[in-house]
C-alpha cells in the first residue's frame, strides 16, 4: 500500500506497551515530521498542514480529529511528538482494562 506522507521505502512502526494501569499505543514514521507549532492544530476538524493543502495528497482532515474524540471518550488522550531521528510519533494513552481473576468453567457455564 502506498504511504501518503514520507519518502518511498520509509518504515512505519507500531508499538504498544502497558505501564501499570495505562496502555500506550504509538505509530511512528520516518516522514518529514510535524512542526511543534502545528502539533495541536492537526487534531482540529478539517485541519491540514499548509504544505499539504497545495499538494496532490487528498483528505479532508478529519482522521486525527476522530482519533482525539475516541481517545477522550475513553478517558484517554492523544498527541504527536517528534520521533527519534526523523519523523513523527502519534501517541494514544488509555486506561488499561481491569484484569479478571481466572476461573474454572463449571458445567452450568460450559
Amino acid at each position: 500500500m502506498p504511504l501518503k506522507y514520507g519518502a518511498p521505502g520509509q518504515r512505519i512502526t507500531l508499538g504498544a506497551e502497558q505501564s501499570g494501569t495505562t496502555v500506550r499505543l504509538t505509530v511512528q514514521d520516518e516522514g518529514p515530521g510535524i512542526p511543534e507549532s502545528e502539533r495541536d492544530r492537526i487534531f482540529e476538524p478539517y485541519a491540514r498542514l499548509d504544505h499539504d493543502q497545495v499538494s496532490e495528497r487528498t483528505g479532508s482532515g478529519l482522521g486525527l480529529a476522530v482519533v482525539r474524540q475516541i481517545a477522550e471518550a475513553c478517558k484517554g488522550r492523544v498527541w504527536v511528538e517528534a520521533a527519534p531521528g526523523r519523523g513523527a510519533r502519534a501517541v494514544m494513552e488509555l486506561q488499561a482494562a481491569p484484569t479478571m481473576e481466572p476461573f474454572a468453567a463449571t458445567p452450568e457455564i460450559a
